[in-house]
């Protein structure tokens, strides 16, 4: 259900932007965080399960509609907490988080005993559909969610115990040799499959976030190695990669590898990754660019373009190559998250969630927060340095090597 991440996600961060530039507030009538209160209210009906799980699809003036399947992924499940507890935060009425939160929880309940998770899960049931646990448009979105909320909201730990079990249990099961992931079976943790999706690209950037910056450059590494092959990842390839390797050849021109080369050149400055950075650009331009726009690739051995340019390439692709070259750029220096479709979240010690777990016995009245922000409040501990670093400098995901 990528309205969330997208449009919500977009609406709620122009909103928070605004109130952060002075030059804006004082004429603004909060019209975008209403907008996204009306679609948000449309969108619970679809957690409206048993297991408190939302449908993948509804319809926004019908509601679930009787066709509609009860299979959802598992990050199509799971990747509401930020917004959601960004609007509990914003309108002081807990419906959001706690609706998110639930959700969270009804999947985490559902682990295997290896800290395990399938891929799809049945909204009704709750029984895992498809067993295989893989990172790439997997649980890679699931743990991102919880990693991005945990270090969002000074006072939410929950979500961190969750990001750093899940993490441990990655690297013990799913991390083959060379720093690559398999898919393997939930229960067991045998593997399913040695293929790797272009989305598994975007780990680094998630382990770079936890503080592991010297695993992230390894798996970085590896990923580069494709790259020396091929003028583009495709979606799958096995790995290691063979000339008579089975792939899907498309590129849509996907923002994953140049998420992670944005956070580990903020996290290391190595001069490799730059260069790297400049030759992906120079292949998008001698490759990809044509007389309107820029093309997704269908076969990245012929390099056949398709009539197709994805939202994802505007929205994130460029934003995190263009930050990569301009250093200096505000979202560079000072605090700030990127959800999963780009938009932007300020991180401060005095953002709190509205409700936070019951074994938490700080009063209610702490946790509400005002609607404006003042662009003076101080950043995690008054750390002013890399946003997306301030996890891993202040200790707040000390997940470990």
């Amino acid at each position: 259900m990528e309205i969330n991440t997208r449009i919500i996600g977009g609406l709620l961060s122009a909103h928070i932007l605004i109130y952060l530039d002075e030059s804006f507030n004082q004429e603004y009538d909060e019209s975008l965080l209403v907008v996204a209160i009306g679609i948000a209210k449309k969108i619970l009906a679809a957690f409206d399960t048993p297991t408190g799980l939302p449908y993948e699809r509804i319809n926004l003036l019908n509601g679930i509609e009787q066709s509609q399947s009860t299979v959802v992924c598992i990050a199509c499940a799971t990747k509401f907490n930020l917004e959601f507890t960004w609007l509990s935060h914003l309108t002081d009425d807990p419906i959001y988080e706690q609706t998110a939160r639930k959700a969270i929880r009804a999947i985490w309940d559902r682990r295997s005993k290896l800290n395990l998770f399938g891929s799809h899960i049945d909204v009704v049931s709750g029984e895992w559909i498809h067993p295989d646990c893989f990172l790439g448009g997997g649980i890679e979105g699931f743990v991102e969610y919880l990693l991005k909320t945990h270090i969002s909201f000074s006072d939410e730990k929950e979500y961190g115990i969750m990001f750093k079990e899940i993490y441990q249990a990655v690297k013990l099961y799913m991390q083959k040799s060379d720093h690559q992931y398999a898919s393997v079976n939930l229960e067991s943790g045998a593997t399913i499959s040695s293929k790797q999706m272009f989305f598994d690209t975007i780990w680094p950037s998630i382990q770079v976030l936890s503080g592991n910056i010297l695993e992230a450059d390894q798996v970085w590494k590896h990923t580069a190695r494709y790259l020396a092959l091929s003028p583009f990842l495709p979606d799958t390839t096995s790995m290691p990669r063979q000339d008579n390797a089975e792939t899907e050849n498309e590129y849509l021109l996907q923002s994953e590898t140049a998420e992670s080369l944005w956070h580990l050149y903020a996290a290391t400055k190595d001069e490799s990754i730059l260069e790297m950075v400049f030759e992906l650009i120079d292949r998008l331009n001698m490759l990809t660019r044509t007389e309107c726009g820029f093309a997704s690739i269908s076969n990245i051995v012929s390099l056949e373009k398709k009539d197709k340019t994805p939202l994802a390439f505007i929205s994130k692709t460029l934003k995190y190559l263009y930050l990569i070259l301009d250093q200096k750029n505000e979202f560079n220096v000072g605090n700030y998250i990127f959800n999963a479709e780009g938009h932007v979240f300020p991180a401060y010690d005095t953002f709190r969630t509205l409700f936070h777990p019951k074994s938490d016995d700080t009063s209610t009245a702490d946790r509400t927060h005002k609607k404006v922000f003042s662009t003076t409040q101080s950043s995690h501990h008054d750390d002013k340095n890399d946003a997306f670093l301030a996890g891993i400098k202040l200790n707040i995901c000390p997940i470990g090597g």
